[in-house]
């Protein structure tokens, strides 16, 4: 986004006053505080040392451990150890996180050389990975306008993971319960897809990045082969599903559900062994109290039966232990070898943290979390998670039935409250509480100081991410150069990002440039064979008429068409609506059959609308490695 050659004296003043707003936005960002304030420590028992209270709605510690990278509503920023009290902003987010859809998402390499980001982008509001490198330069959309990833509506991308320092395994949505699995090599940009699959749950990749679970339709696991991606063109891609194996869920049969339902829980460290859930089929949408907690030897396809009533099991790092959760009391046999719990559906319940030998099945731990009982009309109030375990496999964070966080050590057991009366985030899994990997600090997301926040207006809507590099730039110049370089592509691209580009132009008051954008593009489209007579030319000329229209050039106008009494251009949402009509190459053949199969289906559950992001309050905490 550099622009080389002889300024004028303007364009010296123009970059004056840039340099002045980057050092302005350098200076405020080395007096930040992040400070945990006095009523939130109160929060926290006394025994536990807090270092940092961010608000952030993604988060996530580098490889080493020694940064924390977050996103804010104006950008990603990191703070380093050991006391993480001065932020840096990498990134400049334009948009204010606005309108990302099914969240936003940040992520290391390996290597921690690089992050990975999905956020909105300007334009078209898409869901995209953004990629940057460690130090907030080279900011570059990874699916950019023209790949290959279509979607019905606004599209929406997951990042699943970083399958080594080259490749990102990412998802996108193509229809209600329909998924695309694909990875991007960052360097060349090329795609791989491993196809269309119908979900109901999540992806999981193995520790080995070889292998993925895939908790399928109508509750089955399926398991994929990450070896098997192929080069994601519309000429040789194959769209069917394909599993090494496969769990069946439920089977339908006189209209009722029979089988069982299975949810993933954990894969072992060396990516051989799975845990999961089976419950009953009736009722079964998520994991209750009532399941059977299983193994599977993805290789050899054994599986055998570890306890009943248990689920959200967790398997420690160096792979010697089990952590889980036991709903009721404690049921054994003749011999005192743990077989479950005696579980009352309807009647209150206990639950119990136990932990197993991996090997032996041999029960280490078995202790209740906190002394209230629970019933099932407050069990998603509990809003329960996987036992986090610590990088030594020595301590693990939990939740009791109180809704306090519990810091716990396996050999004793000894545990220590980290909270009080402090709710965790609604809906929040495992992630809420993520160790460092070298195991000194703990990063816990809970409901704190939550914020509701809406797209800014004015020109923060039109920029795109902004690397370190280019912090000096003007909005105007950073938006000239990112629309100017989407537009080089040729019309396939002016729906919707012309539109957009042509709304800058007028905000900034260069109605000139925007007129020429018009007169350029109707241009190319009528020298095009694909273009000239299309719905795109129409939409092109009554625009561009609108615009003269609208600038008080009604005799210049009326050689496209009439100005109107009252009209308004062609809008976002009916550009995007017409988007398949207007770019038939860029819909690949098989999003079609996805739909069919989705619209077949009984049990498709119902697509989700984005909202506003919620920022919460994230706690960097000392972790003790003895109990204080």
């Amino acid at each position: 986004m550099r622009h080389h050659g002889v300024n004028t004296p303007a364009q010296v003043g123009g970059k004056r006053q840039s340099l002045k707003r980057y050092l302005l936005w350098w200076a405020i960002s080395l007096i930040l505080p992040v400070v945990a304030w006095p009523q939130e420590r109160s929060r926290f028992t006394p025994e536990v040392k807090v270092l940092a209270a961010l608000q952030s709605d993604a988060y996530v510690w580098s490889p080493d451990g020694k940064r924390l990278a977050y996103m804010t509503q104006d950008g990603v920023w990191v703070v380093e150890a050991p006391d993480f009290r001065q932020p840096s902003r990498l990134i400049r987010n334009g948009r204010g996180g606005g309108g990302s859809y099914p969240g936003r998402q940040l992520m290391w390499s390996p290597d921690g050389q690089k992050l990975a980001f999905a956020d909105s982008r300007p334009g078209d509001s898409w869901s995209t990975i953004w990629m940057a490198d460690a130090d907030g330069s080279h900011v570059r959309d990874l699916l950019p306008p023209g790949a290959p990833f279509d979607s019905p509506g606004t599209r929406a991308v997951q990042i699943t993971t970083w399958l080594s320092n080259r490749e990102i395994a990412f998802m996108v949505h193509c229809g209600t319960g329909c998924v695309s699995i694909d990875k991007v090599e960052v360097g060349s940009g090329a795609y791989w897809s491993l196809g269309d699959f119908t979900l109901d749950g999540g992806l999981y990749w193995a520790p080995t990045k070889r292998q993925a679970i895939a908790e399928t339709h109508l509750g089955g696991l399926g398991l994929l082969d990450g070896g098997r991606f192929e080069s994601n063109s519309l000429e040789s891609f194959s769209p069917e599903e394909h599993y090494l194996a496969v769990l069946q869920g439920c089977v339908y049969e006189a209209g009722k559900a029979q089988g069982e339902r299975y949810h993933f829980d954990d894969w072992s460290p060396d990516g051989k062994q799975v845990l999961y859930t089976g419950q009953a089929c009736e009722g079964a949408d998520s994991p209750r109290p009532g399941g059977t907690l299983y193994r599977w030897e993805v290789d050899s396809g054994h599986r055998e039966r570890i306890l009943a009533n248990a689920s959200w099991a967790a398997w420690s790092p160096d792979g010697s232990k089990i952590a889980f959760l036991l709903f009721g009391e404690p049921h054994y046999d003749a011999d005192k070898r743990l077989l479950g719990a005696d579980f009352i559906p309807g009647k209150p319940f206990r639950i119990y943290l136990g932990i197993l030998e991996a090997a032996t099945k041999a029960m280490s731990v078995l202790l209740p979390l906190g002394s209230k009982l629970l019933g099932a009309e407050n069990m998603d109030d509990w809003n329960m998670f996987h036992p986090v375990w610590a990088p030594d496999s020595k301590r693990l964070v939990i939740r009791n039935t109180q809704k306090d966080v519990v810091l716990i050590w396996v050999d004793g057991p000894r545990q220590q409250l980290l909270t009080e009366g402090m709710q965790l985030e609604a809906y929040c899994d495992a992630t809420c509480t993520q160790w460092s990997p070298n195991g000194n600090w703990l990063a816990l997301s809970l409901a704190g100081k939550v914020t509701n926040t809406e797209e800014r207006g004015g020109l923060e809507r039109f920029l795109p991410p902004v690397g370190k590099e280019d912090i000096a730039l003007s909005d105007a110049e950073i938006i000239q150069h990112y629309f100017e370089h989407i537009l080089a592509q040729g019309p396939q691209i002016y729906s919707p990002f012309l539109w957009e580009y042509i709304r800058a132009l007028e905000e900034m008051g260069k109605v000139e440039m925007a007129e020429e954008q018009y007169r350029h593009a109707i241009e190319a489209v009528q020298h095009s064979e694909q273009w000239r007579g299309t719905r795109l030319e129409t939409d092109l000329k009554q625009s561009y008429a609108e615009f003269l229209c609208g600038h008080g050039r009604k005799k210049e106008a009326e050689e496209w068409i009439p100005c109107p009494s009252s009209s308004a251009r062609p809008q976002q949402e009916d550009l995007l609506r017409h988007k398949p009509a207007l770019l038939p190459h860029r819909i690949a053949p098989w999003r079609n059959r996805a739909a069919q199969r989705q619209e077949a289906s009984p049990q498709s559950p119902a697509t989700t609308s984005p909202e506003s992001p919620r920022f919460s309050s994230v706690y960097i905490v000392e972790a003790p490695e003895q109990a204080r």
